[in-house]
């Protein structure tokens, strides 16, 4: 394991106890930007911290960077506006 994916599963170990508190402070941030419903977007937060989290935890962080490409690519693709996911992306870090 590298020493910077040593790092992230470090701090992946110390966040997992605040998932909770992550996931509710992401979604309501996207709730007052973004259009849909709330229980929606509560678990497409809900599923991509601990998505993010459990993975940085096992050191697979170039893992979930790979599948994110192939889902962003996959997007693209069939025309999807990556739009939504970018505003996600900012508003969490």
């Amino acid at each position: 394991m590298s020493g910077s994916s040593e790092i992230l599963k470090q701090v992946a170990e110390h966040l997992l106890p605040h998932a909770d508190e992550l996931v509710e402070a992401w979604t309501a941030a996207l709730i007052e930007v973004q259009e849909g419903q709330p229980d929606e977007i509560r678990a497409y937060c809900r599923g991509t911290v601990d998505t993010l989290l459990g993975r940085l935890a096992r050191g697979e962080a170039e893992a979930f960077l790979r599948s994110e490409e192939q889902a962003a690519l996959a997007a693209a693709q069939a025309g999807s506006s990556l739009q939504p996911i970018a505003i996600a992306i900012r508003l969490m870090g």
